[in-house]
């Protein structure tokens, strides 16, 4: 059983199963080349992360005062796109797996690449990805086997569920961005309720089948939409630790929200306007949410899209990411706002997947009535 918690209080149970095919629910498991590149832990929730960008293995420089040695020929740098890496994410998606089973007793799923985003980046099409090096190539597709094992989990067990692909981003307007493959310039200015807009929206099977029978607009920049959570949480130690601006002292801006603080574009959180913003136009998305199926990438393949597992691609700000001194290892010199963030992620996370997702317990009968002396026993479904 695991227990969903709506404002601390015991709000559903749940039914979960305990084991999948691949392995123990909760304990990693690897990548097949035996050098545990690639990390999959199995869960039994219907949420699923992954951290493509926060692997720091093959790195070959110091971080949290370990040396991380490049000493895998067989995977020399990549000779195309971009090398940067999002600090902290892979730490952070640890710490938020950690915070839903104490909140639920249950685990998400979680795909962690542990390489540096120099040997591999597994949010890019395979040919950017891998710079056409056999080995690398091999790494991302256990990336995606695995993301596609807990997709289908998590289809066979729940019949639906969210995908989150999670980055980090250093934009100058400290927010949360949230990505559902909708572009700036529509989110500036379009009813996202225009149906070719839904079409090719990541969490497109969500807008067909959310419980409260919300829009899509709704569920993107509503009462009731991510970002509007993460601005309901009172996040105390990091508004007492960071400043976002904008008169701003609770919670944790995201974008896009049903929050603003005035008239300037730059505190107004329900639209990108011309600030920098992650649309989550990117492969991850594309391939593992439920948006448009017809997607292809560079060489005109299908890349994914369709099914139930709905897809957000989150890129977290700097300021949540910063550790100061974690498990005894100096990262920098910020007050450490990771952990108390991961412990508001989680939550959130869980409240949104609960008030859009959780009808998992309702069951009907094939017949309102039944004669107990001529009619078989009822079966509910």
């Amino acid at each position: 059983m695991c227990v969903f918690y709506r404002n601390l209080i015991p709000f559903i149970f749940l039914f979960a199963i305990t084991n999948i095919a691949l392995g123990q629910v909760g304990v990693p498991t690897y990548d097949t080349s035996g050098k545990n590149y690639i990390e999959y832990i199995p869960g039994n929730l219907p949420i699923i992360i992954s951290a493509p960008h926060g692997g720091v293995l093959l790195s070959g420089i110091t971080i949290g005062g370990v040396f991380y040695p490049d000493n895998d020929t067989s995977l020399p740098d990549r000779s195309c796109g971009v090398n940067e890496r999002d600090d902290n994410t892979e730490i952070l998606v640890r710490e938020i797996q950690n915070e839903i089973f104490e909140i639920t007793g249950c685990y998400a799923h979680v795909i962690i690449n542990r390489l540096h985003r120099s040997k591999l980046d597994p949010n890019r099409p395979i040919s950017e990805a891998a710079c056409n090096d056999s080995d690398a190539e091999f790494y991302w597709n256990e990336f995606h086997r695995f993301i596609d094992l807990a997709s289908n989990s998590v289809t066979t067990a729940w019949g639906k569920g969210l995908y989150i692909d999670l980055h980090g981003q250093s934009h100058s307007i400290p927010r949360i961005e949230l990505g559902y493959n909708i572009s700036s310039s529509t989110l500036n200015s379009s009813d996202l309720n225009i149906t070719s807009i839904t079409n090719n929206s990541s969490i497109k099977h969500l807008v067909g089948s959310n419980i409260n029978g919300l829009t899509h607009e709704e569920l993107i920049r509503g009462g009731s939409s991510l970002g509007a959570f993460f601005k309901d949480e009172t996040a105390t130690f990091y508004n007492n630790n960071v400043n976002v601006g904008c008169n701003s002292t609770t919670g944790y801006r995201a974008i896009p929200s049903d929050f603003t603080f005035g008239t300037s574009q730059q505190c107004n959180d329900t639209r990108p306007f011309s600030n920098d913003y992650f649309d989550g136009d990117f492969y991850n998305n594309l391939r593992h949410g439920s948006g448009d199926e017809q997607v292809q990438d560079a060489n005109g393949a299908l890349i994914g899209g369709g099914g139930v597992i709905d897809g957000i691609m989150i890129e977290v700000n700097r300021r949540v990411r910063d550790l100061g001194t974690y498990n005894g290892q100096f990262f920098d010199n910020e007050p450490q706002t990771l952990v108390p963030f991961a412990e508001d992620f989680a939550a959130v996370v869980l409240d949104f997947v609960d008030t859009h997702y959780n009808d998992f317990t309702e069951f009907s009968y094939s017949a309102s009535e039944y004669n107990i002396s001529t009619d078989n026993n009822p079966l509910p479904s």
